[in-house]
């Protein structure tokens, strides 16, 4: 939406969406202009005056009934008109990305709800529908007093980030767990990781390596996660060209189905990114941006390839150490 003078000055944005397979114990402020708040009874009519009577029923107008919660994301004193439902859908994605650290389901949202308020006083209305189809059965219940001081510094991390790189390995991730089919999700999640490092030969053995010195807290976890990723790196290559996967290429990972992949390699990117927050944090400078950048990362993990004493000790309090089923 561009300025001029046919438009009269935006004074706020208010986009709202309900979440799926999740629900919290309740209402909670995540950063500023950023809330969730417990679906109301009206906000039924709401979305049914946005989307018109002719779709009633439809998932999107009437989501999830245990659905008991809205992610409401407020914009005000807006300087770039241009760009301003790419900014709320940038934040949505952090907050997602974010829930994701501490929750076992793939959640998502449906549906964005737009609501224009300009200076003059007119109110306008604007609807975006999805689905997401790749969302199981079942529904989470998250405990805000037990992770909100965790949930609030990891979001304001990712929502720090300017290096393109991460940037784009979130941006797959995201994409990942949008995907009808396992098959589609895995080779996204792949695009993520590979987006971590710059890598342009030897991409298999090299990816592999990294992230086993990445994720892995010990020589015996490194190894271990360095034979399992190029393992599933040879059937994500099978599926990017259209070769059928068989139990036999599933079992060379100890692994049943497509799905369980995607799941356990879901781990190692959480993991991988946790892990890359610690190393900014050791650092001890609070710029995320002045010190993350695709050589950075390659430099750090280098040194603990070569100086694998001190690599025993990053990351003692990632994900991983606290796991015992992810390899």
């Amino acid at each position: 939406m561009v300025e001029s003078r046919d438009i009269p000055a935006i004074k706020s944005v208010e986009c709202f969406t309900f979440f799926e397979n999740i629900t919290f114990t309740r209402e909670f402020k995540l950063a500023e202009g950023i809330e969730v708040k417990e679906l109301k009874d009206d906000d039924v009519e709401h979305r049914s005056k946005l989307f018109g009577a002719d779709i009633a029923g439809d998932r999107i107008l009437y989501p999830d009934p245990d659905s008991t919660h809205k992610l409401v994301i407020t914009e005000k004193e807006i300087v770039d008109y241009s760009n301003i439902e790419n900014n709320i859908q940038t934040k949505i994605d952090n907050v997602i990305n974010t829930l994701h650290f501490f929750t076992k389901l793939r959640i998502g949202v449906s549906g964005l709800f737009y609501v224009y308020r300009y200076k003059n006083g007119q109110i306008t209305y604007k609807d975006h529908l999805f689905t997401f189809e790749n969302l199981e059965e079942g529904l989470e219940v998250f405990d805000v007093d037990q992770h909100i001081e965790n949930l609030t510094e990891m979001f304001q991390f990712l929502s720090d980030l300017e290096d393109k790189s991460l940037k784009s390995a979130l941006r797959r991730f995201r994409y990942s767990y949008n995907r009808g089919l396992s098959e589609d999700a895995l080779i996204d999640i792949y695009f993520a990781f590979e987006s971590l490092f710059d890598i342009d030969r030897e991409i298999s053995y090299r990816l592999s390596l990294y992230l086993g010195m990445l994720i892995g807290n010990n020589p015996s976890s490194r190894r271990m996660i360095f034979e399992f990723f190029r393992k599933a790196c040879d059937i994500r290559s099978k599926i990017a060209h259209g070769s059928e996967i068989t139990q036999k290429d599933l079992k060379k990972i100890d692994i049943s189905s497509i799905s369980e992949l995607y799941d356990k390699l879901k781990e190692y990117f959480l993991c991988a990114v946790e892990n890359i927050k610690i190393i900014v944090e050791q650092e001890g400078d609070e710029s995320i941006n002045k010190l993350y950048t695709k050589q950075t990362l390659i430099d750090k993990v280098n040194e603990r390839i070569f100086e694998s004493p001190s690599g025993d000790k990053m990351c003692l309090e990632s994900r991983f150490s606290k796991s015992t089923t992810m390899v």
